[in-house]
């Protein structure tokens, strides 16, 4: 042992209110101190310093520009340090000495920075990149400040208009897109138009899709991230009622005033690649701007019956005014090969313009498709001077309803006939003719087997007694029948033998309340 060092072996105790001192470096449990103050032990407690002072503490005390520290080391490696952050600085921190960076800021402010050294709020947060900041399991985040009524949360792109502020909502433990996602965005990375989005499947660096989109103007689109009013639909709407204005989707051609004919594309049909795809539309269309004025409602229907059985399209006034302007040539569908080629090809709704007026307004009334195929809306059309250079499918129809009509007048066409799903034959449809003659006739038919056959007790104010006609058929056997008389609301058959009676019979008549029709005029 040197001179100078002293050893005790035993125990030292520094009692009395003196001051003792040690010039070189002191060990405790070890013989030899590193430091000038060197503890070693087995014990889990290594030291107690005890003061009956309210304030007692242990000062760490450095010049203005050096550190003042607690360093936790592992086998000699320092690993973590805390105190203060740095030379010239009254910040406090947790030091991470392996990786040689601060984890958490404490300015005298009482700013708390996690990623920052410099925080700008109570608690502020920057991981330096797009990353996650945070993950709270099992629990809620409340942010509350009473006093003003001021913000309670606000999300910051730091200005960066090319990146966007976000809160996401996720199910699992795992930030992944495609994972059923849901987030809010309020950024389009411009400086302007800023919005809210609702979007799914998506994560930090995937966008997803959106579904709901307000913007700053106060339009709020479903299916639409460009809502041009209040509320902007894309799609079909179920309501137990509307107030106000209801404005469905449109669909605007505009041109110069001119008599020539002109055409536009409204809506177009894929069925996507797929057979036995289709799609009924209910459109409402109004005339607008400088021009003669006309309105219609039409039923436009796609359908792909696959690649043998071609297409089946059809478009039908359901109602109109404006017979010059609404003609049958006026909606047209076009595909985009011969027809022939099934569930290949494209299909398209035209109109055909042929008189004065300049724009065109469609407003989607009702839609219902089937599977994949979609259905599309010209939105920005214009009119051009030549038709289509594809193939023609069909022109408009006539007046088609889905609904019960009242007529009180009369009613003309060129064909009557009904066409409905066919009862036996599925994915087929009927369609049978109107019998025609020149009259507004009636008939009852039916099976006799008495020498009286009463008709409906309305006949004798519905039908001219003059004009009613009798047709016998035996029934079983043949039998030499013959009408004896009609009066009043019956027909009395007889049989040259006498024999008894087993017939069919048709009885036809013409109304007398209303005037007889006008066959040739």
């Amino acid at each position: 042992m040197a001179e100078k060092d002293f050893r005790v072996r035993k125990g030292l105790i520094v009692d009395g209110t003196g001051t003792s001192s040690i010039a070189g470096s002191l060990g405790i449990g070890t013989a030899s101190p590193s430091t000038k103050l060197h503890v070693e032990s087995a014990d889990e407690v290594l030291g107690l310093f005890k003061s009956t002072d309210a304030g007692a503490g242990i000062k760490i005390d450095t010049p203005d520009d050096g550190y003042a520290v607690v360093f936790f080391s592992e086998a000699g490696t320092n690993k973590w340090s805390l105190g203060k952050l740095a030379s010239n600085s009254d910040k406090f921190s947790i030091y991470d000495e392996v990786n040689t960076t601060p984890r958490l800021v404490i300015d005298t402010s009482g700013n708390v920075g996690i990623g920052t050294t410099s925080p700008d709020a109570l608690l502020h947060v920057d991981t330096g990149s797009n990353s996650g900041t945070a993950i709270i399991a099992d629990g809620d985040i409340v942010v509350r400040r009473q006093s003003d009524n001021a913000e309670a949360i606000r999300l910051n792109a730091e200005n960066d208009v090319s990146s966007h502020a976000d809160i996401l909502f996720h199910e699992s433990a795992v930030i992944a897109a495609g994972n059923d996602m849901y987030f809010a965005i309020d950024s389009d990375g411009t400086t302007s138009d800023a919005f809210f989005q609702w979007r799914i499947n998506g994560d930090q660096s995937d966008t997803g899709s959106a579904i709901m989109t307000l913007t700053e103007a106060g339009n709020l689109g479903i299916g639409t991230t460009i809502p041009s009013t209040k509320l902007d639909v894309d799609g079909t709407v179920t309501a137990t009622g509307f107030s106000g204005t209801v404005q469905p989707k449109s669909t605007v051609a505009s041109a110069g005033n001119s008599t020539a004919n002109y055409y536009a594309k409204l809506m177009t049909f894929d069925p996507d690649g797929n057979n036995h795809r289709d799609a009924n539309a209910i459109l409402a269309i109004t005339t607008k701007d400088n021009g003669a004025n006309a309105s219609a409602i039409i039923h436009v229907k796609f359908r792909s019956n696959g690649a043998s059985d071609a297409y089946t399209t059809d478009v039908s006034f359901i109602s109109k005014s404006g017979n010059a302007i609404f003609n049958n040539n006026a909606f047209q569908i076009w595909s985009t090969g011969n027809g022939g080629g099934g569930n290949t090809e494209v299909m398209e709704l035209w109109v055909q313009k042929n008189t004065s007026y300049t724009g065109l307004d469609v407003h989607e009334l009702s839609l219902d498709k089937s599977g994949s195929c979609t259905v599309t809306y010209n939105t920005s059309t214009s009119w051009q001077s030549a038709a289509p250079t594809t193939t023609q499918q069909t022109t408009t129809q006539g007046i088609e309803m889905g609904l019960d009509v009242t007529v009180d007048g009369s009613l003309s066409a060129t064909t009557k006939s009904f066409d409905i799903e066919h009862p036996t034959k599925e994915g087929m449809r009927l369609h049978h003719g109107s019998l025609e003659g020149p009259e507004h006739g009636v008939y009852h038919r039916g099976a006799g087997a008495s020498s009286v056959v009463e008709l409906p007790d309305y006949w004798t104010g519905l039908v001219d007694e003059d004009s009613i006609t009798v047709q016998l058929t035996p029934k079983g056997s043949f039998q030499q029948l013959f009408v004896r008389k009609v009066e009043g609301n019956k027909v009395y058959v007889d049989a040259v033998d006498g024999g008894e009676l087993s017939f069919y019979y048709n009885i036809y008549g013409t109304r007398k309340d209303v005037d007889k029709m006008e066959v040739e005029y």
